[in-house]
């Protein structure tokens, strides 16, 4: 895909409302053509469902956000996010996978334990939500 077709992808997604609420409460739209700028960014999906990654550290951490709709029943979302997360490990130089999820958002943090991550600290994220941060060593996966 072009960087074009990925942040349309990226912003028809963003903008469902279900996923609008979880990313961006109380905006009636987003363009995230920023994090197409990010040196180490790059998602797997599809328009039901998106898994973003950033390599945040020089010592291969990346880190993960999902964008799911409600286009994906339950056991679909578990299994876009364990692909991707399946394919960070096999074809990146990738130590661990982190992410930071709203302490409010209980299927969110059920899902990342689901996923084998261990909550290793806390956070205020840049919408002044608490978060919990949840990581993932390749070790463990």
């Amino acid at each position: 895909m072009s960087k074009v077709s990925d942040l349309a992808l990226l912003n028809a997604v963003a903008n469902r409302p279900e996923v609008l609420a979880q990313i961006a409460q109380g905006y009636s739209e987003i363009d995230l053509a920023w994090v197409m700028e990010l040196t180490d960014f790059f998602m797997i999906g599809n328009c039901k469902g998106l898994v973003l990654f950033n390599k945040v550290e020089a010592c291969d951490i990346y880190e993960m956000h999902y964008l799911l709709t409600d286009l994906l029943r339950k056991r679909e979302r578990f299994q876009l996010i364990k692909d991707a997360m399946r394919q960070v490990f096999t074809y990146r130089e990738c130590y661990a996978i982190v992410g930071a999820t709203p302490r409010d958002n209980c299927p969110a943090c059920m899902m990342n334990r689901a996923l084998g991550g261990s909550p290793i600290g806390a956070k205020v994220d840049s919408s002044g939500r608490d978060c919990i941060i949840y990581k993932l060593e390749r070790a463990a996966w």
